[in-house]
């Protein structure tokens, strides 16, 4: 009596969850707007699983391939932007892999995403604070759309704090890696696996082009005080010009953050710089209205000014930066916040990957010049070269 067929487009494991471990590869970090609350990225996902189905039919045929219609896992990408946070495809066993000849129940399918993500950002230590990437893939669609939830599948973090791999040089303008994160679970019924990116901003970009500035449009206010008392005109168009300047930073740097009714360490910097300039601007004309009927009271009042503000200001710059910059100093490259229930891995340990590197010092270079116009016969020399690498060594044409 002949062997009805597997319904393939059934699960595997009647009954049971399957387990399908998880890979993620972050091949890049295009943007990240703190104004939007977005990031725009592109990760590949690697997803494993055991079909003891396939095993069965690889031993009557080793070249038996996989039906379109197979059971294939793939992810809800929770908090993925767009119509491409469902990660299908309308023929699953068109892509599935068959790794592990020893074990050919193993199987892999490979996803990709490259769009923006949710990635909303805590600045109230702006420009001392840290954002946690994360990525929130839900187990709650097969390859073909259909929808499931946890009891047809539960997603395992494949290698546990090896699953997360860089593909890239890590080098992002505004900020610096400093580890990752995960956390399997599951919520309503669906498993989950999040992994985070931590990410410390670069302050050093606000001190030299902000901070730096701020403190020299104070020094250049302070020579207000050298004028005579009966010289507003002069005292009053200094205090302006430099009023205008910190006004026109104030602008400048809020462009690219969102408006929040909280103040960051940058916003208090330039609105206590204002404050120390308009000091100065409020006290010449308090001397020059008292210089007449009053010198000495008027010389009073310029001598504790002109201590007062330079010191208030000393005490804000102070009280704004020393603690966050120590903080960073002592943590080094260890996140301020930990959640307990993640498992982190510090950027040391993180895998990381260079697709396109090469030692040139080993490889075969074939360079094509003007000289030397590519035509068949190169061509085919370069196939030749490339086909000739050995294992893990690349060559480069």
């Amino acid at each position: 009596m002949a062997q009805a067929a597997p319904a393939w487009d059934r699960t595997p494991t009647p009954g049971t969850s399957v387990d399908v471990e998880m890979e993620l590869y972050v091949k890049s970090i295009q943007e990240i707007s703190a104004r939007l609350g977005t990031a725009r990225v592109l990760i590949g996902i690697n997803l494993h699983w055991t079909d003891p189905r396939v095993a069965k039919e690889r031993a009557r045929d080793p070249r038996w391939r996989p039906p379109e219609n197979m059971w294939v896992p793939s992810l809800q990408f929770a908090n993925g932007i767009g119509a491409a946070d469902a990660l299908i495809h309308s023929k699953p066993g068109n892509f599935v892999e068959m790794l592990d000849r020893a074990n050919p129940g193993h199987l892999k399918a490979t996803y990709n995403f490259s769009g923006e993500v949710d990635n909303p950002m805590a600045l109230d230590g702006f420009p001392f604070d840290e954002d946690s990437l994360d990525f929130r893939f839900c187990g709650a669609r097969m390859a073909s759309g259909e929808r499931v939830d946890g009891r047809d599948f539960t997603l395992r973090a494949k290698g546990g704090d090896k699953f997360i791999n860089f593909n890239f040089d890590s080098h992002l303008p505004e900020f610096q890696i400093l580890g990752a994160s995960f956390v399997q679970y599951r919520q309503w019924g669906f498993s989950y696996i999040t992994a985070g990116i931590t990410l410390r901003r670069k302050h050093q970009y606000y001190f030299f082009k902000v901070t730096l500035l701020m403190w020299l449009i104070v020094l250049l206010a302070m020579p207000t005080f050298l004028y005579g008392f009966d010289q507003l005109e002069q005292r009053m168009s200094l205090v302006s010009t430099m009023f205008l300047a910190t006004a026109a930073t104030l602008y400048v740097v809020g462009q690219d953050l969102p408006k929040t009714n909280d103040l960051n360490k940058m916003d208090k910097l330039l609105l206590g710089t204002l404050a120390i300039i308009f000091g100065a601007g409020a006290e010449s004309i308090a001397v020059h209205q008292m210089h007449v009927d009053d010198p000495d009271g008027a010389e009073e009042l310029e001598s504790a000014v002109t201590i007062a503000l330079p010191v208030l200001y000393v005490v804000l710059n102070t009280a704004l930066f020393l603690a966050p910059v120590l903080r960073v100093w002592s943590r080094g490259a260890k996140p301020a916040k930990m959640r307990k229930e993640r498992t982190y891995i510090a950027w040391k340990d993180v895998t990381k990957v260079d697709p396109w590197g090469v030692d040139t010092d080993k490889a075969e270079v074939l360079v094509v010049t003007s000289s030397n116009p590519t035509d068949d016969a190169a061509e085919r020399g370069a196939a030749s070269l490339l086909s000739k690498a050995p294992p893990g060594q690349k060559r480069v044409v």
